[in-house]
């Protein structure tokens, strides 16, 4: 992210970063994401988890749509309600 930031934008994110450092400690996760924007801390990328869903033997794939399993059968409930007047 901070390749496309110019050199002048870099030095204010780091005063307001050391600003916030200096003044207000409790906003260490801000900072920490300013001196990120600033090229200061490195960003560790995470790779994308993969979808397992689309990679199970149940399902299939048919003209580029999922075509999942039957879900499980759902069983009805009922309940019987009584009113009391009276009691």
């Amino acid at each position: 992210m901070a390749v496309y930031l110019d050199d002048e934008r870099k030095e204010v994110l780091i005063e307001m970063a050391d600003y916030l450092e200096a003044n207000y400690t409790n906003y260490a996760r801000g900072i920490e994401y300013l001196r990120k924007l600033a090229g200061q801390i490195a960003m560790r990328r995470i790779p994308p988890k993969r979808i397992e869903f689309l990679l199970l033997n149940m399902a299939g794939i048919q003209r580029g749509a999922v075509i999942l399993g039957n879900p499980e059968i759902h069983t009805i409930h009922t309940m019987r309600v009584t009113f009391h007047r009276f009691h």
